[in-house]
C-alpha cells in the first residue's frame, strides 16, 4: 500500500510535536526510501 508523502509528513510532524522523535525519524526515513 502506497501512502502519500504528504500523509507522511504530517504524521511525522505529529509525533514530533508528541515528542516521539524516534517514531518520527522512522517515518521519514521510510519516505526516503519509498520515493
Amino acid at each position: 500500500m502506497e501512502i502519500s508523502s504528504s500523509v507522511l509528513h504530517a504524521s511525522a510532524i505529529k509525533f514530533l510535536e508528541d515528542g516521539d522523535e524516534q517514531e518520527a525519524a522512522d517515518l521519514l526515513r521510510e519516505c526516503r526510501v519509498n520515493a
